[in-house]
């Protein structure tokens, strides 16, 4: 965790640096840009869907269970809390659902494999879907995460902020011919190791 913070920072300084540079005049773009207004509306002033989040939380700790290879023994969700019972798990499989935005990959698949004539709504419900992941996580994690507190609450922190750059980025990369996650990971891989070398020569 110590050593992923400057990585982090560097990773954090790219992704604004692309945001800022992102020319989103495309159909596709704005589409996805409204799309993650309107859940910031929608979360403000309409509703909160948290069972729609447990929901989704409790399944993409069983999806990850799965592709490990376990088992998934029980599911169970309501409005406020939800339990995923397997016979194995490990670090990834606790974190995932707090970096890996479900219903925003959902409709992302939506976006590439439905007619380019209604692809624009399928962008618009990435965003919506998107920027209600990152809500939805944050207000979780204001209470105390069993999650967090079994992987280790200062790494589970740090991964979880990391990975939600990058699998942003790539939501953005899919959606954005402007923007580009290997470009993304290749100038964060090069500060990086500017940094490190710095700190050799200082040594």
């Amino acid at each position: 965790a110590v050593l992923l913070i400057p990585v982090a920072a560097l990773m954090t300084a790219a992704f604004v640096k692309n945001l800022i540079n992102w020319n989103f005049g495309g159909a596709f773009e704005l589409a996805f840009a409204l799309g993650c207004a309107s859940y910031v509306i929608v979360h403000l002033f309409l509703f909160k869907p948290f069972f729609i989040h447990v929901m989704g939380h409790e399944f993409t700790h069983a999806i990850f269970a799965l592709l490990f290879g376990n088992k998934v023994k029980s599911i169970n969700v309501t409005s406020k809390s939800g339990a995923v019972t397997t016979d194995k798990t490990n670090f990834i499989i606790s974190l995932a659902p707090y970096f890996f935005p479900l219903y925003a990959i959902v409709f992302l698949f939506l976006f590439y494999i439905i007619k380019p004539q209604f692809a624009v709504y399928a962008a618009f419900l990435t965003g919506f879907s998107l920027v209600f992941h990152v809500i939805s996580t944050v207000y979780s994690l204001k209470t105390s995460q069993t999650d967090f507190q079994i992987t280790g609450v200062f790494f589970s922190y740090v991964f979880v902020y990391t990975m939600n750059i990058v699998i942003i980025m790539c939501v953005l990369s899919a959606v954005s011919p402007d923007i580009s996650v290997l470009a993304f990971l290749r100038q964060t891989g090069g500060d990086v190791w500017a940094l490190l070398r710095k700190i050799l020569h200082s040594v």
